[in-house]
């Protein structure tokens, strides 16, 4: 799975710095963030208060990127 999805972190961002498919690249991109933010940074199961702030804001810094995200799929 580390192989697959560099491949498609690779070809997403690739998509996004040569302004080509990038609709496809921010979908890519965005399934991505979304299946490693839920499945890795559950704060809401953390039971120190420390470790469930740095997962919340892990959470919320890649919510801040997908939005961003389609930010300029829309642009």
């Amino acid at each position: 799975m580390v192989q697959l999805s560099s491949i498609v972190l690779i070809f997403d961002g690739a998509t996004l710095m040569f302004n080509f498919l990038i609709r496809y690249g921010v979908i890519g991109l965005s399934i991505f963030l979304i299946i490693a933010s839920f499945s890795l940074h559950q704060f809401w199961k953390e039971k120190d208060n420390q470790l469930k702030l740095l997962e919340s804001m892990h959470f919320a810094k890649n919510m801040a990127i997908l939005t961003e995200l389609i930010y300029i799929a829309y642009s």
